[in-house]
């Protein structure tokens, strides 16, 4: 099939358009560069397929993608939670520490003593 057919108006083909390649449905000075539109539909088959084969994520990238983000977020939200714990313990720690020094310092009337106990830090190093 080396040039194209002429069809007549009545022939099957010239009728579906869509099919007819005789460049009959272009405009004159179209006519002789006219090629038929299959690549767009080859195209589009090809770009469907593509986004197919990356939704279904046959290599698992999104799935590990997002495992290392949610363990990366989970491991600074821990590492937070132990900073604010240990700030909080070490907070109570200085404040019982005061209260035994407290009660100690009132029972306590030998002077010397007294001052010996003062001299002590709140918290051991």
């Amino acid at each position: 099939m080396g040039k194209k057919q002429k069809h007549s108006a009545g022939c099957g083909w010239h009728k579906d358009w869509h099919a007819c390649d005789c460049g009959a449905h272009k405009p004159a000075k179209r006519r002789a560069t006219y090629r038929p539109k299959r690549t767009p539909r080859v195209w589009l088959v090809a770009r469907i397929m593509e986004l197919q084969d990356r939704l279904e994520d046959p290599e698992g990238e999104i799935q590990l993608g997002i495992n290392a983000r949610y363990t990366r977020d989970l491991r600074e939200r821990e590492m937070q939670h132990h900073a604010d714990w240990d700030a909080e313990v070490v907070v109570h720690k200085m404040a019982a520490a005061r209260w035994m020094r407290s009660c100690v310092l009132e029972l306590v009337t030998d002077e010397v003593v007294r001052a010996q106990i003062e001299a002590l830090p709140l918290v051991p190093e």
